[in-house]
This record gives C-alpha cells, structure tokens and sequence, in this order.
C-alpha cells in the first residue's frame, strides 16, 4: 500500500515520507505498518507480522509504480481536483479517485487475475456512488503475444476477467504507456485455416501401425477426414491497437445499460470510456 496514517489520522503517502516520521498505521485495519524505501523498488508501507488484513497482501512493484505515475500525472493537471490515492469509500477503496471536471472518477490498476464476482461488487458499488470507473492494466501490451507472420497480425490468449472488461467498455481494454496516457486495445476473432487430413493416416504415419482389420478401419476411412476450411479460435483473440489516449483529455463518462454476452450478465455501470471513434 502507497498510504498509511499517524496517530491522529493524518495520511501519508509513501514516496513523500520519510522513516521518521513514524509510527504509521494501516487506515483499514489499524495494525501498524513500516514505511519501505529502497533505491530499486518503489517506497510503500507493509504490515507487519503477523497480520490479517485485506489490504496485506503486497502489490507488485509494477503497480506500485503506475499507480504513483498516474496520480502523480492527474495531480497536476489542470482540470482534475481532488486527486487521491487508495482513498476508502462506501465498501471500496480505488487505487486512484478524483473529479475530471465535474465528473467523479476511480481508477483501478489490475495485473493479476481477479475473481469476476469482485468485479462484479467493484463495479456495482462505484456505479451506487454515482463514480465512473476506468480498469487498467499496468502492462504497455497483453503479455505472451505471438506474431502470425503470413497475416502479419498479433494473436493473445485473454483471460475470462480480461474478456469481461472488453465487454464491459463496448469492446476495448486499456494498458498503461506512460504518465496518464492509457492505449485501448480491441481483440476480433481470429480466425485460422486448419488444412486437410485424415485422422488414421495421421495415426498410421506418426506409429507405423498397420491398421487393417482393426475394428475402426475402414479402406476409404472418410468419416475420420478433418480440415480443409476455415476455423475461430475459441481462446485466442486479434489484438488491434487503438491510439494512445489521456485519461483527463480524451475520455467522457458514459451510462452503459446492463446486458447478457455468452456467459456473463454485466450490470448496468457507469464508465469512464475514451471518446476515439472504432478503429476496428
């Protein structure tokens, strides 16, 4: 965590304090916590041992920093007020909080998987609160991307919570690039051309097994021919990259109704969402 408060509830954040100025505490549990500063890794507070709060569990260091990087970022732009960091609301607790103009805003930072009930509570508590809610990744671009490189495109395996969050914002995900500049990315489907063959000649040529009067030979075998056609991959996604964007500038807030997509119910939600046209 990047916040922590004193004895009279004073809030400090990490990279503006010093070991001094301890104690510090956790201002969800009360436990006390130790100011970390280090030349490589990103100043926080941590609990101490032992301890049993929501909050214990350490971030990365990645998300550390982009959470510093953003708020610092949407601190000194002129149109956003009141810019927080790990500020606790009704239930809640965005990694960053502010109004953009008029227009009450959270942003949470999210690299690991993420259970989508808790998105779910995430994103139904925010929308009570009458709070637009960005999700971002703190990666430039979705790890593990392979290259196809006779249709010169780039292909990711998404995970389910990934996907929901593309439906969620009509069709786009968002990954950090630098200061409070996000890229949004859309997957299309991916569709690949299995070519044609036969599943016993197959067998008969990777074990070099005579396959007569076997009881599923056949002399012609048709029923065990495959491919020949175009397929879409159930798991893997196009990626297409839309243009890098700034979260104060060029994003509005937007109502989006509740729907029902293959698997998922998505409750009605209000997003904040940038404001760039289908680039797909």
């Amino acid at each position: 965590m990047l916040v922590a408060i004193d004895k009279e509830k004073v809030r400090y954040i990490s990279w503006l304090t010093e070991k001094y100025q301890a104690p510090f505490f956790c201002p969800a549990c009360g436990d006390e916590v130790i100011l970390k500063k280090g030349g490589k890794r990103e100043h926080h507070f941590a609990h101490k041992p032992p301890f049993d709060c929501i909050y214990s569990s350490g971030e990365s260091q990645k998300h550390y920093k982009v959470k510093r990087l953003i708020y610092t970022a949407l601190s000194k732009h002129d149109n956003c007020h009141k810019c927080d960091i790990e500020r606790p609301l009704d239930g809640v607790r965005p990694d960053i909080s502010l109004y953009i103009g008029k227009t009450p805003v959270a942003i949470e930072i999210q690299k690991s998987n993420i259970d989508l009930n808790d998105i779910l509570r995430r994103t139904k508590q925010y929308t009570k609160l009458g709070i637009h809610l960005l999700w971002v990744s703190p990666d430039n671009m979705p790890n593990s991307l392979s290259f196809v490189e006779d249709e010169d495109i780039y292909i990711w395996r998404p995970k389910e919570w990934q996907k929901f969050l593309h439906a969620m914002y009509f069709g786009r995900i968002y990954f950090w690039q630098h200061d409070a500049f996000v890229m949004p990315i859309h997957l299309n489907q991916y569709e690949y051309y299995k070519e044609p063959g036969n599943w016993v000649d197959d067998f008969y040529e990777a074990e070099g097994i005579d396959l007569e009067g076997t009881s599923w030979h056949d002399e012609n075998h048709p029923n065990a021919d495959y491919g020949g056609c175009w397929k879409t991959s159930k798991t893997k996604k196009v990626v297409m990259c839309g243009k890098s964007v700034h979260i104060a500038n060029s994003f509005n807030g937007t109502f989006r109704s509740a729907f029902n997509i293959k698997n998922w119910s998505l409750p009605s939600a209000k997003i904040w969402i940038d404001v760039q046209g289908k680039w797909w």
